[in-house]
């Protein structure tokens, strides 16, 4: 299950339907395997995910895909990036759930959690990876845990329709993406996918 070419059958056994803890109401779809296949076979790809509403664009880029990195040793540092910090805090809680209390997770890779809580926007797992919830509007230049930098970055749906509209505020913030956050990574690892709504002409995505 850990090959890219498994990607689906590893999430629908660990996450999918019947499953308890289950983040999925039907079977994955062609385009969730052949979307992370590029991600996997690629350290530095930056990868738009403009699905449509319901595809679990959230669910597979901040669970499905971390925890398939993680096992593979593709992924030590990943940051999730919300609107603000509460947004991001709540995307942590689904992975932390997950590592923490998924019963067949564990059983094969065994307990996860070692330090830090999603409410507080970090945590650390027994392998010595972490992850990191942080808002578009916070700072992050020189993230790092020891030798690890951020090696793998989920910019998720960072916008609403007022903020979409704001043409100066979007640019800042892709500014800020581009270049704070890209020179953030580590040198041999920067995956950076994006599955943000396409609300307005000109958001973040464009």
């Amino acid at each position: 299950l850990l090959k890219p070419e498994n990607y689906t059958k590893f999430f629908d056994y660990y996450f999918g339907v019947g499953v308890s803890l289950s983040l999925a109401d039907a079977p994955c779809s062609d385009f969730h395997q052949s979307s992370y296949v590029k991600v996997f076979n690629d350290p530095f790809i930056v990868q738009l995910r403009k699905w449509y509403r319901g595809s679990a664009k959230s669910i597979h880029t901040n669970v499905g895909n971390v925890c398939h990195l993680k096992e593979n040793n593709e992924l030590f540092f990943g940051l999730l990036v919300g609107r603000n910090q509460d947004f991001a805090n709540l995307l942590l809680s689904d992975l932390q759930t997950h590592l923490q209390f998924n019963e067949r997770y564990i059983k094969d890779f065994g307990y996860q959690v070692n330090y830090g809580n999603w409410a507080d926007g970090e945590f650390q797992t027994n392998d010595g990876r972490i992850f990191k919830a942080l808002g578009l509007n916070q700072p992050f230049r020189g993230l790092r845990l020891g030798a690890n930098r951020i090696d793998f970055t989920s910019l998720d749906d960072c916008e609403d329709r007022k903020q979409a509209k704001n043409q100066i505020l979007t640019q800042e913030n892709v500014e800020k993406i581009t270049g704070d956050l890209v020179k953030a990574f580590h040198f041999k690892r920067g995956r950076l996918i994006v599955p943000n709504n396409y609300i307005v002409k000109n958001v973040l995505l464009d």
